[in-house]
């Protein structure tokens, strides 16, 4: 008799997860995704176009068809051995995303949210694992150190970071 019950509560936790965003996500891609699932996953309002670079830190960018119109103008997003490591996001002033605090750190990822010279926003988001970004990691947190505007620092005990290398990188960095 149980099993039915079971089998009904797994059904409808399944279908209700579908609805569900992932957290870590942003514009629909997260920090390790392959290049073609960041592509393919890139939430646009719009119509836009896409360009690609080759380099020591390929990347792919979107833009905007018509950027004053769309809540997400342009995306930057780079790769290191495969892996999306830095995710650049230039939003209009009121997408959801524009708002909140000038920098959060995680145990991955530092996110960054600064003025755009078009009078949006920059989000920045960056991994804290990824050797081609570790200079500019360092900076946003000495900048946001100086100002006093860290938040989320690593929501775990001191005993944790002992265990994790991101965390202590995290913790090292701060």
């Amino acid at each position: 008799m149980k099993t039915p019950l079971l089998v009904a509560a797994a059904i409808a936790l399944s279908l209700s997860a579908c609805d569900r965003r992932d957290p870590g996500a942003l514009y629909g891609v997260r920090l390790g995704d392959a290049m073609s699932t960041a592509r393919d996953h890139l939430a646009t309002s719009g119509d836009g176009r896409w360009e690609s670079e080759a380099g020591s830190v390929p990347a792919l960018t979107w833009t905007a068809t018509s950027p004053t119109a769309a809540p997400l103008r342009r995306a930057r997003l780079e790769f290191h051995k495969g892996a999306l490591v830095a995710a650049r996001f230039f939003v209009s002033a009121d997408a959801p995303e524009a708002s909140g605090p000038p920098l959060v750190l995680t145990s991955v990822q530092v996110i960054a949210r600064d003025p755009a010279p078009d009078g949006g926003r920059a989000v920045t988001v960056l991994s804290l694992d990824c050797p081609e970004h570790a200079d500019e990691v360092k900076a946003l947190v000495q900048r946001a150190k100086s100002a006093r505007l860290v938040e989320n620092r690593a929501s775990v005990p001191a005993s944790n970071f002992r265990k994790n290398r991101r965390l202590r990188q995290a913790r090292t960095i701060l």
